[in-house]
């Protein structure tokens, strides 16, 4: 009796929070730059999940809270939050949950410089991308792989995966899939940066472009940011310093637009 009334009480308590959960995915997607709003409801939504015992749920609640903490850079509760989620995915088999709070702690460990741990959670995510035919999440683990690797130092590593990314979201266009506004963004810019660092940047431009289209299409402040910047980079590099202060201030006007204050930071520093 005891287990039938957990269970029925579980299945009346899913559709609110799923609903819950619904909202604040929307909040914390890239284009929203409202990931602050989210968390109360992450947070309620785990309340929630656990007193219903849906452990698949309170998973899925740790993954997207680990998400918007990690969009704040805040980064220590982010990283524990998706340590929590992980092991709830697990224990529920809820796979699509563990791919994403996996593939953030692997960003979380990029942002803190730790490769290894990155790489690590990189390619698990990309094994349970395979397992699951889920490629979507194969494209962003792919696509993640190529930016440690070109952070490694690794650059013809990091250009090969960077360009089997691409293949992998060409393929993805081809078939007539939905691609995040976020991976058709980051997906040329890290071949554009693989590019660039081989130093084949006339091809890196074209990529370049094709990563800010993407950007402005999807409302996406902080890839503008990236692609501006980095080009104020390359021109700092070249030595013109009159082109490169220009293409900063652009970049700090939409640093200062942007939730993460990590950019604003890198900006004002170069």
């Amino acid at each position: 009796v005891t287990t039938v009334l957990v269970l029925t009480l579980a299945a009346g308590a899913s559709g609110p929070i799923e609903d819950l959960l619904d909202r604040a995915d929307r909040l914390t997607a890239p284009s929203e730059q409202a990931s602050e709003f989210a968390i109360p409801l992450y947070l309620r939504a785990i309340r929630l999940a656990d007193r219903a015992g849906d452990v698949r749920l309170s998973a899925r609640a740790l993954a997207g809270l680990g998400v918007a903490l990690y969009h704040l850079d805040r980064l220590d509760e982010a990283a524990e939050a998706l340590d929590r989620g992980i092991t709830l995915a697990q224990a529920a088999g809820d796979t699509e949950s563990e791919g994403r709070a996996l593939r953030f702690r692997g960003n979380v460990s990029l942002l803190r410089a730790d490769l290894g741990a990155a790489e690590r959670d990189y390619r698990d995510t990309l094994r349970i991308a395979d397992d699951t035919g889920d490629r979507e999440l194969r494209l962003g683990a792919l696509n993640n792989l190529a930016a440690v690797a070109r952070k490694s130092g690794r650059v013809n590593d990091g250009l090969d995966r960077a360009r089997a990314a691409m293949n992998e979201l060409e393929s993805l266009e081809a078939a007539g899939l939905t691609v995040p506004d976020a991976l058709q963004f980051s997906v040329p810019y890290n071949l554009a940066k693989s590019l660039a660092d081989t130093g084949e940047y006339a091809t890196a431009v074209s990529w370049f472009e094709r990563a800010m289209q993407a950007a402005e299409r999807g409302g996406l402040l902080g890839g503008r940011w990236h692609v501006v910047h980095d080009t104020g980079e390359w021109y700092q590099a070249q030595g013109d310093l009159v082109r490169a202060e220009r293409y900063y201030e652009r970049a700090l006007d939409l640093a200062r637009l942007m939730q993460s204050r990590e950019a604003e930071a890198q900006t004002l520093g170069a």
